[in-house]
């Protein structure tokens, strides 16, 4: 399996200004999206008792989506990269699950913060951008680095 990194510079790469290193890329899902998969996987009583447990297990962040950059991003699937200049966002084309179009950029140092909290089958992952915006998002445990990428924003303090 690519890595996001892969994916991104095979696929959005020329996004990437001269002299730009893309430090580490992540997919992230809108807030319980995990569980609703989940749920339609598994069906019945036992997809609907997965949903709850997890849930449960998710913590609602206090985060304003609704103003500054956060109110740019996309509410659905994205793809974001870190590069030792800028925080970017790409669209996902579900179908073949590609990173496309760059749909917003910000420079590096106006990502405050990185929060993550690991829930069951995801890490919940919240953004908080210097103009006291944020999002909550979720990032399947599977395929995606999320440690690199905590680490990777860390580099750029």
């Amino acid at each position: 399996m690519s890595t996001w990194n892969e994916k991104i510079e095979k696929n959005v790469g020329a996004d990437l200004q001269d002299g730009e290193t893309l430090l580490m890329g992540l997919l992230l899902h809108p807030p319980r999206a995990m569980g609703r998969s989940m749920a339609r996987g598994i069906g019945g009583v036992g997809g609907a008792a997965a949903q709850v447990a997890m849930r449960q297990s998710a913590q609602e962040p206090d985060v304003d989506p609704d103003i500054g950059f956060a109110a740019t991003l996309p509410p659905g699937t994205m793809v974001v990269g870190i590069t030792d200049q800028r925080f970017l966002v790409w669209g996902w084309t579900q179908l073949t699950g590609k990173p496309k179009a760059l749909l917003c950029e910000l420079p590096i140092a106006e990502l405050e913060a990185v929060e993550t909290t690991a829930q069951k089958a995801s890490t919940a992952v919240v953004l908080r951008f210097a103009d006291e915006s944020g999002t909550a998002r979720e990032a399947p445990k599977i395929g995606n680095n999320i440690d690199g990428f905590v680490s990777a924003w860390e580099t750029t303090r």
